[in-house]
Parts: structure tokens; C-alpha cells; sequence
């Protein structure tokens, strides 16, 4: 059942290609949060659905759905059910998220959320730890781009290498990775599983051009 908001407008992005490459674009939108009778809407969906969920990924691209109110909510009930949690946000406070399972910024947004600069392995760590003790969560993953992915777990922090062999467009690339970490974990990988295979989920993505996907196919021939 899709909850209509009256007062909000449809996000609309118009992407300026030239050459097959992306120069700029352009959004028209709105990032007030919503109120509260939204946000109980949202989540009384949620609840008659959370006996068939594994996994549940929070996308904050900081355009309003995700207020307080509703992610504390979600947050509990999924824990009281047992339904991991994954967060991907763009927001500079986390501390909204206190209590999901895993959290996964980019690099700089592990920056902007941890205020430390990341600029090599040990920053890194300390940004991890940051976050990790904000929204207390059990593990936080970082993407790095062309150096690959990060996993800090257990106060312990290992980096994987990209798989990518050609880098054509990285559109939707960040959301391949969470959405491929919460396949994993949801079909019982550990950790450390779940990263080779958004890994290499992102390596297939990137190498197209626009928005894409990956498949499974694609996937298990780049790990053969």
C-alpha cells in the first residue's frame, strides 16, 4: 500500500549527458520531513509485512521520509523481530540510526558523520569507531571507491580491493553495494561474504553505462 504525501512533490532529476557521460544534474524537489501521521503511515505498512522480512535497508539521501520519529520505530521493531538493519545516509548525524545493525557511508560521508578527515588506514579506523559508537551498530562498511571496501568489526578493521576492471559510469553504484550487502547477509553470508559479493556486484555496474544492474550471472562469471 503506497503512502501519498499531499503535500510533497515527486522528486524529479534530470541528468545533462553529453558524449554517453554525465556533466551535471539537476533536481527539483522537496526535503522537508514528513509529519508525524506520515511517517505512522509508513511504518503500520511496515509492520504487517515484518514477519517476511530479513532485512531492512534504510536509504537516507536526506530528502525528508526518514525523520526521527519513523527510524526510531522502524529501528525497534526490527530488532524486536530480529530483522537486520542497514543504513545508507548521506545525513552528518547519525545518531538517529542508534541501534541498527550495519552502516554503510561512502568515504566521505564516513567523514562528514565521524568529523574526522580519512586519509589513510588509521583516520580510517578512527572514523569507523566514531560512527560505530554513535549508532552503536554491530559493524560499519566503507566504500572507497578505487581502493575497494572497508569492514570495521569487532574493534578490528580489514580492507578488500576493488574487483572493478573497467569504471564507465558509477552511477547507482552505491546503492548495488547496500543492496547487495543486504542480499547476502539475508541469505545467511557472513560480513565478510557479503562485501566480496557487493564487490564484485559493483565491479558488474560500474562498467555499464546509466543506471544498471547486476545479475546473479554476471555476478558468479567475475568470481569464476
Amino acid at each position: 500500500m503506497p503512502v501519498k504525501d499531499k503535500e510533497r512533490r515527486t522528486t524529479i532529476k534530470t541528468r545533462i549527458v553529453v558524449n554517453r557521460h554525465q556533466l551535471i544534474r539537476l533536481d527539483k524537489e522537496d526535503k522537508i520531513y514528513c509529519n508525524n501521521i506520515i511517517a505512522d503511515e509508513i511504518f503500520s505498512f511496515l509492520k504487517t509485512k515484518i514477519a517476511e522480512l530479513d532485512v531492512v535497508i534504510l536509504s537516507d539521501y536526506c530528502k525528508g521520509v526518514l525523520s526521527t520519529h519513523l527510524v526510531k520505530n522502524v529501528i525497534e521493531l526490527c530488532n524486536a523481530n530480529n530483522v537486520i538493519t542497514i543504513v545508507d545516509s548521506k545525513d552528518k548525524d547519525l545518531s538517529k540510526y542508534y541501534g541498527v545493525t550495519l552502516v554503510k557511508p561512502n568515504k566521505k560521508e564516513a567523514s562528514l558523520a565521524s568529523g574526522i578527515n580519512i586519509t589513510d588506514d588509521i583516520s580510517l579506523e578512527a572514523a569507523c569507531k566514531k560512527i560505530a559508537d554513535t549508532t552503536a551498530c554491530q559493524t560499519v562498511i566503507v566504500t572507497l571507491s578505487e581502493d575497494g571496501i572497508a569492514i570495521y568489526n569487532d574493534n578490528k578493521l580489514i580492507k578488500k580491493p576493488t574487483k572493478a576492471l573497467d569504471v564507465f559510469d558509477v552511477t547507482g553504484a552505491g546503492d548495488t553495494v547496500i543492496a547487495s550487502l543486504a542480499f547476502a547477509l539475508a541469505n545467511g553470508l557472513s560480513v565478510s561474504e557479503a562485501c566480496d559479493f557487493a564487490n564484485s556486484a559493483a565491479a558488474v555496474v560500474v562498467a555499464k553505462f546509466g543506471s544498471a544492474v547486476a545479475t546473479l550471472d554476471e555476478i558468479n562469471k567475475l568470481n569464476r
